[in-house]
């Protein structure tokens, strides 16, 4: 086949170039991405960060156990319970002085 011949038989282009300036003539192809996605991502990333920096920066409180007697400074002084419980019975009223045992 000679070049004459595969000019008339092809056109003056091959058939990928027509169709890349067919496709060109309709316009670029564009994706956008709605803006509820936006702001979806970015609450993801500030948490994601925020929780970085805590797991990075944040401390707790330290838990240290002590003999001794409380004595208030000034007046009552409010106790909790080391662990849960439920009072049955008191033996003793208010301002009454009490001994071990």
């Amino acid at each position: 086949m000679s070049a004459a011949e595969a000019v008339a038989s092809h056109g003056l282009f091959r058939p990928e170039a027509l169709e890349a300036q067919r496709r060109a003539a309709l316009g670029r192809i564009q994706v956008n991405t709605p803006l509820a996605h936006w702001a979806i991502s970015g609450f993801v990333i500030a948490f994601i960060g925020a929780l970085l920096v805590f797991l990075c920066l944040g401390h707790y409180t330290r838990r240290a156990t002590v003999a001794g007697t409380l004595v208030p400074s000034a007046g009552l002084l409010t106790l909790s319970a080391a662990s849960v419980g439920r009072v049955m019975r008191v033996d003793v009223h208010e301002g009454q002085h009490v001994a071990r045992g």
